[in-house]
């Protein structure tokens, strides 16, 4: 069962496959023939357009990556695991050649899963004005439909940093700008102090 990353919009957006803009991310449209459109609109009715989003050629589960040091870290790990099993050890240098061919072509997986991530926060910057309302809904693979658990609002830079883990499940993410988040803290700050001294005066 693979993880799904459906962006949901009341407008149009642009879709991306094997553009230089945003490196190994695709944002396709999920065909209306499918099962899975209406079952969204059950839950988000705001949800006339809808997204899959993965990275290229891979599904949703690979929408992550780690620290860089801890990718590392784990990788020098499963590499001295290796005098332990010797069918791993043996499959390993069958299918790769040698330790340094398999930690180029891990660390190339790695920054793979993490292009597509970035580009996606980068993608939602410049499309984020195109739609009055985008949303960012997150579930199994044939859970599309079920109660959502839990409701976020985030930002477009919530998809970068050393590492991203944006995995809940049935969660949806209410994405805004940087600015809109930080007026609606504001305002929610002026609000309890005002409730704050009202209460103790």
């Amino acid at each position: 069962m693979c993880h799904m990353l459906y962006l949901v919009s009341s407008d149009p957006l642009p879709t991306i496959y094997q553009n230089s803009k945003y490196p190994q991310l695709t944002v396709k449209a999920v065909p209306e023939d499918y099962r899975v459109p209406s079952k969204i609109r059950e839950l988000i009715p705001q949800a006339k357009y809808i997204y899959n989003i993965h990275p290229n050629d891979l599904c949703g589960c690979y929408f992550e990556y780690e620290k860089n040091d801890e990718r590392e870290a784990n990788l020098n790990d499963y590499i001295n695991d290796l005098q332990w099993d010797k069918k791993l050890s043996d499959w390993l240098y069958k299918t790769h050649g040698s330790i340094e061919i398999f930690k180029q072509k891990q660390f190339s997986f790695w920054q793979e899963c993490r292009d597509a991530v970035t580009s996606f926060g980068c993608y939602l910057h410049d499309c984020i004005h195109l739609t009055k309302s985008l949303m960012l809904y997150m579930t199994w693979c044939g859970d599309e439909g079920k109660p959502i658990i839990e409701r976020k609002i985030i930002s477009p830079s919530s998809f970068s940093g050393e590492s991203c883990y944006p995995w809940s499940k049935d969660t949806l993410y209410t994405i805004r700008t940087e600015k809109v988040i930080l007026m609606h803290r504001i305002v929610r700050a002026i609000n309890s102090y005002l409730t704050n001294n009202k209460f103790s005066a």
